[in-house]
C-alpha cells in the first residue's frame, strides 16, 4: 500500500535531519541560556567594608550628586551629608534623620530627602 501524496514512511534516513537539527538548537539554546544566565557565586558573603569618608567609612551611603567638582554624598547610617573634593572631605551637613536622596535644582541649591524626618 502506498502512503498518501506528500507522507513518507519512517525510516532511519528520513529522520536524521530533524533528530540532528533538534539537537543543534537544544545546544544552542543551552549555550544562550548560560551565557545570559551564568553561574552564580553561591558562598556566603563573610565581611563588608567601606573605606572613605573623614574617619574611613561611611555608615549607609544613599545618594550621590555632583556640583563644580565636588562630589556630595548622603549617610543615612550617620545623618549627613559629606563633601568630597581632590583635596579633602568634609561634613557639609550634619544633624538629619536619614538623608537618602539628594540632588542639586537649576539654581545649585541641594534638595535632600531626609526619609528619617520624612
Amino acid at each position: 500500500m502506498k502512503p498518501p501524496l506528500g507522507i513518507k514512511h519512517f525510516t532511519f534516513k528520513n529522520s536524521i535531519f530533524p533528530i540532528g537539527a533538534g539537537i543543534f538548537l537544544l545546544v544552542c539554546f543551552s549555550l544562550v541560556f548560560w551565557f545570559f544566565k551564568g553561574t552564580p557565586d553561591r558562598r556566603p558573603m563573610k565581611y563588608t567594608a567601606t573605606f572613605a569618608g573623614i574617619n574611613g567609612e561611611f555608615g549607609e551611603p544613599f545618594g550621590i550628586a555632583v556640583k563644580a567638582g565636588e562630589v556630595y554624598i548622603s549617610d543615612g547610617q550617620n545623618g549627613t551629608i559629606m563633601r568630597v573634593n581632590a583635596n579633602s572631605t568634609t561634613i557639609f551637613v550634619s544633624g538629619l534623620g536619614t538623608p537618602s536622596g539628594i540632588a542639586f535644582d537649576r539654581s545649585g541649591n541641594l534638595i535632600v530627602a531626609d526619609s528619617g524626618t520624612h
